[in-house]
């Protein structure tokens, strides 16, 4: 049996961990287990050995939990994901060797401030690449934070530390370890239905990758306090600052984007890892060809790393095991009953478009076009749909891209001051709920409510809740929307 405590606890070092890996030096610990740096004897190469270790031979459930990790691990074979290399046990104690990254974590590239704009789409379209891999597999993970996602010195992303991750189909299973309404996780970066105890899924990640955008943008995820509970409360109640309120700097539409992976309600959230990505590499190819290209002061003044091959390499472990939270065991706080539903502030946007009056049609209907090419220059009216039919995507698509525009939009005439508040959140509920109706592929019923949504448009122009200038620049939009969509009955 191995020492009371574990190897890592007391410095006891078996020569060879299963009679094949040789262990140097503790990478990091946490309550559950300890990652060493070590080198694989039989093959010649180096590798990391997450050994359970204190609490985690202590708890009844924590040998389960490190087994389901290890059989979570070699189930996903992806370049964004750590790689798991083999499992055993060593005098009754298991381990769990895996691909050593070399590297550093997102947490501690963040230490320096807040990165560009590029960089943290670039992290944040590689995460989705992992997370899309997982959710196929049916795994969530659950704890997605910048502390287990690994930026190696070419800027490759490796997503790590699946110990607590949960198994879609685990509700009627044996594979939940989770009492029910118990919280795991960590509460910076913590969805609504997760702090409360609620089944989770995969938008529970995409919550917390909305979180850890934010933070590469902002340098502070959404909600901080010096409490883990009044960090919960912020989650399930109060709604984030958008990103681009701190740091001007944001273009529009990852602000938008930003702002709907943190919405309250799940079913407001993007639907899927693939989705979000695609969005990224949209505004990750705008933001390349200078489209948002807006000075930062902060960039320009030299704060901070910026970008991972800037950073000096450094061997990092694969995995970083945190306690998972409990609050009923930690902290004697039952998790607190989600707040009901109320309007998102933020909402999904395809694309970084300035929506300027003369321009807008142009904009939306480029969206359209899976080459994405600019109109021509001076152009400000409608392109043709039929100008390239060779080029046009999927109907849904197209018209998310045109919604998402819009959405944009409304955010952007409300922060100019031609757009009343109370005004901008009942024009994107309408929007939220076209977006819904498209995304289920009730294009009749959207068509109806689109028309409704010009009659309010007008309405608003009317009562001087909306500015002409306003109104000239949102109603092209939503014409072409219209135009988009099967006819509306009388």
């Amino acid at each position: 049996m191995p020492p009371a405590g574990g190897y890592a606890r007391v410095g006891v070092v078996p020569e060879l961990l299963g009679d094949r890996y040789q262990l140097h030096e503790v990478l990091a610990r946490g309550g559950m287990a300890a990652v060493w740096r070590a080198q694989d004897t039989l093959l010649g190469r180096p590798v990391a050995v997450k050994v359970l270790d204190g609490a985690g031979l202590a708890e009844p459930s924590g040998l389960e939990r490190f087994h389901r990790e290890a059989r979570t691990v070699a189930a996903l074979d992806h370049p964004n994901i750590v790689a798991g290399y083999d499992f055993g046990h060593h005098e009754g104690t298991p381990y769990l060797v895996m691909e050593l990254v070399e590297g550093h974590s997102l947490a501690a590239m963040l230490a320096g401030g807040p990165l560009d704009t590029e960089p943290a789409v670039d992290i944040a379209e590689q995460t989705c690449a992992a997370l899309a891999a997982a959710h196929e597999a049916g795994v969530v993970h659950r704890d997605i934070k910048p502390a287990n996602i690994l930026v190696t010195p070419l800027g490759a992303v490796k997503v790590c530390d699946f110990g607590i991750a949960r198994l879609q189909h685990a509700e009627a299973t044996r594979a939940s370890l989770t009492n029910p309404r118990t919280a795991v996780g960590t509460t910076d970066y913590m969805a609504p239905e997760q702090a409360s105890g609620d089944p989770v899924d995969a938008r529970t990640d995409l919550y917390a990758l909305g979180c850890v955008l934010y933070a590469m943008l902002t340098g502070s995820p959404p909600f901080t306090g010096e409490s883990p509970i009044g960090v919960v409360h912020q989650h399930l109640h109060r709604p984030p600052v958008p990103p681009a309120s701190v740091r001007p700097a944001i273009p529009t539409g990852l602000d938008a984007l930003v702002l709907s992976l943190l919405a309250k309600d799940p079913a407001e959230r993007p639907a899927s890892a693939a989705e979000v990505r695609a969005r990224l590499r949209m505004l990750s190819g705008r933001l390349g060809a200078g489209e948002a290209a807006v000075p930062d002061p902060a960039a320009a003044a030299g704060s901070g790393p910026k970008h991972a091959a800037r950073a000096t390499a450094a061997v990092v472990s694969p995995t970083r095991t945190m306690p998972a939270v409990s609050f009923d065991e930690e902290y004697g706080y039952a998790p607190p009953a989600p707040a009901q539903r109320g309007p998102r502030l933020g909402l999904a946007a395809v694309a970084a478009v300035a929506l300027g009056a003369a321009v807008l049609a142009g904009v939306v209907v480029a969206m359209l076009m899976v080459d994405r090419s600019p109109p021509s220059a001076g152009s400000g009216a409608s392109v043709p749909p039929g100008a390239a039919t060779t080029t046009a995507a999927p109907l849904a698509t197209g018209l998310g891209g045109l919604v998402a525009a819009l959405q944009s939009g409304v955010a952007e005439q409300a922060r100019a001051g031609q757009l009343s508040a109370g005004s901008a959140r009942d024009l994107t509920r309408k929007l939220a709920e076209i977006e819904r109706l498209v995304g289920r592929g009730d294009l009749d019923k959207a068509a109806e409510k689109v028309a409704e949504l010009q009659d309010r448009l007008a309405e608003l122009r009317k009562d001087e809740k909306l500015t002409s200038a306003g109104y000239d620049a949102l109603a092209p939009g939503l014409a072409q929307l219209a135009g988009s969509l099967p006819a509306a009955d009388d």
